[in-house]
């Protein structure tokens, strides 16, 4: 299944684009980015949320094909 991953901040500049289409075999958000993880290991050592389809999600939710996921690190500033 394909879906759309978009990365922001120090994401971005670790996967070195605004956004991919990935191809995942996973089901789940988890499963989803364990492997964006095993392709770019930097992001396994950063802290961030993700968004699935403009919502916060938590690991165990639920990706179909087509979605779109969002790689957000922690944002800070004045």
């Amino acid at each position: 299944m394909k879906v759309k991953v978009l990365f922001f901040a120090r994401s971005r500049e670790i996967v070195g684009e605004r956004e991919i289409i990935f191809e995942t075999k996973g089901s789940k958000v988890s499963d989803v980015i364990n492997e964006l993880i095993k392709r770019h290991p930097a992001l396994g050592n950063m802290k961030f949320s993700v968004a699935l389809n403009r919502r916060f999600v938590r690991g165990d939710e639920m990706v179909r094909e087509g979605d779109e996921l969002a790689i957000i690190p922690p944002v800070s500033g004045g």
